[in-house]
């Protein structure tokens, strides 16, 4: 019998994507969300439902009664916007830490098999050997990154003290179809699509030559999938999410002009005006280091995947110009 999976955050990009394989697959798929950043025409593709979508806060205490029953639980939901969770710490504390708190009290108590914690390259921010590795020191101070520190020991600690079988996983640039394109500071390649459908000039931060990793979402997808299905056992193991190749943000411009035949002309601005559109971030007596938004920007992130082939034999086969393609001709229906 295939096993049954719960999704938290499955309105989300990737949350939703996962749960629509799966749900193809024959397994039987919760997606649960509160819809604070998810998107309800995520939970349709190709003009079907999929799976049974539950609105709910994963915080709530009904959601014991939803994980019992399941095998095996993608946490997904959470605050990802840097500046958002730099605005509000303590809320971003709240919905990236204590959430995964009791979600990992509550899967041990139901007995869940597997637990996939989907954790993120930025813990790596202050790091400077690359590419990244998973057994690397790391040391963020920007409060995302904290958090998601934070709940990687969590779940390390559940792991070690009660056995409970958690996978974290770090993913770095996913980019595709679903990806969101409404917020105030969209993800790089998601705010190109919607700038360019809108027929707006793009203003950029990052001029330099600095290269970040970029994999596409089916590939991840058929990572997770193989995290699901694998027959080890990981108790708190750490794997990058990753294509293991680096772009510069011009490098980007360049590739995506070919990609979609659009002459691109970005205006290009000063890196540490970055965050300039949550102005509470500079307000009060102490305010937020603009050469830390600036180091930030000029971030070169670069994933080392070997750990992930080795364990379970993943490699991202998606070429950059195909996904683009695809993530492009998503915006330009989603918004025309």
């Amino acid at each position: 019998m295939k096993p049954s999976v719960l999704i938290t955050g499955g309105a989300g990009f990737i949350g939703s994507q996962l749960g629509h394989a799966l749900d193809a697959a024959g397994h039987k798929v919760t997606l649960v969300d509160n819809m604070s950043d998810g998107h309800a025409d995520n939970l349709e593709i190709d003009g079907k439902r999929f799976g049974e979508f539950i609105e709910m806060d994963v915080r709530a205490p009904e959601m014991a009664d939803v994980v019992a029953g399941h095998d095996v639980l993608f946490h997904f939901a959470g605050t990802s916007s840097l500046p958002k969770c730099q605005s509000d710490p303590g809320a971003a504390y709240d919905n990236n830490v204590t959430a995964v708190a009791r979600l990992l009290e509550q899967a041990r108590r139901a007995g869940v098999k597997r637990f996939v914690f989907s954790s993120t390259s930025a813990v790596y921010e202050n790091n400077k050997e690359t590419p990244f590795r998973e057994d690397a020191t790391v040391a963020p101070d920007l409060v995302y990154a904290c958090t998601k520190q934070a709940a990687e020991r969590v779940c390390a600690g559940f792991a070690a003290t009660y056995g409970l079988d958690v996978v974290i996983t770090r993913f770095f640039n996913v980019y595709g179809e679903h990806q969101d394109i409404h917020r105030t500071n969209p993800p790089f390649l998601s705010y190109l699509s919607r700038e360019l459908v809108q027929g707006r000039r793009p203003v950029l931060f990052n001029q330099s030559d600095a290269e970040r990793d970029y994999v596409y979402v089916g590939d991840v997808i058929d990572m997770l999938r193989r995290v699901m299905t694998s027959d080890g056992t990981f108790r708190g193991n750490i794997f990058n999410v990753c294509s293991g190749s680096g772009y510069s943000v011009p490098g980007l411009v360049d590739l995506y002009a070919r990609v979609t035949g659009a002459a691109i002309d970005p205006e290009y601005r000063d890196p540490s005006a970055f965050w300039d559109k949550f102005p509470e971030l500079f307000e009060g007596a102490l305010t937020l280091d603009r050469a830390r938004i600036e180091a930030e920007v000029y971030k070169h992130s670069l994933g080392d995947p070997s750990k992930a082939e080795a364990a379970f034999g993943f490699r991202a086969a998606t070429a950059l110009e195909d996904g683009l393609a695809r993530a492009f001709a998503y915006s330009k229906a989603q918004l025309s």
